[in-house]
């Protein structure tokens, strides 16, 4: 019996310390599954895609941004651009310049000593590309359009300004005058007299904006302010007045309106 007894002692133990090494096997290995999914989960959370930023500016404009906007660290970078027809891209380690050609957008990437990459989406507009919409007359407070004339022949630069000054008037000086877009054409029609049609032409070329009416053409600088919705068309006739009154002494005629861009609702 005691025989007996002592084989049953001798197998529970044996026993009980198989269960137990394989429960805490069987412990080890959950563990070990949750350390590998919570680094796998941490992994995946860092490599998740960033929203790439957005630099917008106007077609035909340059701009020149320091690196550390976006907190892009390194102290030699290279770029790669996917569409160098509608933005040059150039930098000089510390800031990132851009020459935009052409609406569109173009892809920048720039990776730094370490091989760390880090992507801009460049987005060129111009009048017609961005969010449908139209372009409004501000007329009001300290960017209310207005006219320069200067002149050494008073009765010159009295007449000059009165003219220009009826012409900003006509187009909608109070705030009622809007450019509407179709195709590629640029539409507008004045609230303050009867309705007037321009076809536009938009070049890229130093931001200028052509306008034909009644045989005759208007070019202005456009002439971008504190965000490409906000400009001044700026329309400067002085040479060419010049040329036609030699000897009035002109040094400066322009006119100034100022747009705000409206977004379709």
């Amino acid at each position: 019996m005691l025989h007996l007894a002592f084989v049953l002692r001798y197998i529970y133990k044996r026993a009980y310390y198989w269960i137990m090494k394989k429960m805490y096997l069987f412990a080890r290995a959950i563990l070990l599954c949750c350390v590998i999914t919570a680094c796998q989960k941490n992994t995946e959370e860092q490599n998740l895609p960033k929203e790439t930023p957005v630099l917008k500016l106007w077609a035909g404009a340059d701009s020149t941004t320091s690196l550390s906007t976006w907190e892009l660290t390194g102290n030699s970078f290279t770029i790669s651009n996917d569409h160098p027809d509608i933005a040059e891209v150039t930098t000089d380690h510390k800031n990132i310049t851009v020459r935009a050609h052409k609406p569109g957008k173009a892809t920048i990437t720039l990776i730094n000593e370490q091989h760390k990459q880090f992507k801009l989406l460049v987005r060129p507009v111009d009048l017609q590309s961005d969010i449908p919409g139209n372009w409004v007359s501000v007329a009001d407070g300290s960017m209310k359009s207005y006219v320069t004339v200067k002149t050494g022949d008073p009765k010159l630069t009295d007449s000059l300004y009165n003219v220009l000054w009826k012409k900003l008037e006509d187009n909608g000086n109070t705030g009622s005058f809007r450019y509407a877009f179709t195709g590629n054409n640029v539409r507008f029609a004045a609230g303050t007299t009867s309705p007037i049609n321009k076809e536009g032409t938009w070049t890229y070329d130093r931001l200028r904006l052509t306008l034909s009416y009644a045989g005759a053409q208007e070019t202005y600088q456009v002439i971008p302010l504190r965000s490409i919705y906000l400009i001044e068309l700026r329309s400067t006739l002085t040479a060419e007045l010049q040329q036609r009154f030699p000897d009035a002494g002109i040094t400066e005629v322009s006119t100034h309106q100022y747009w705000v861009y409206h977004r379709f609702l």
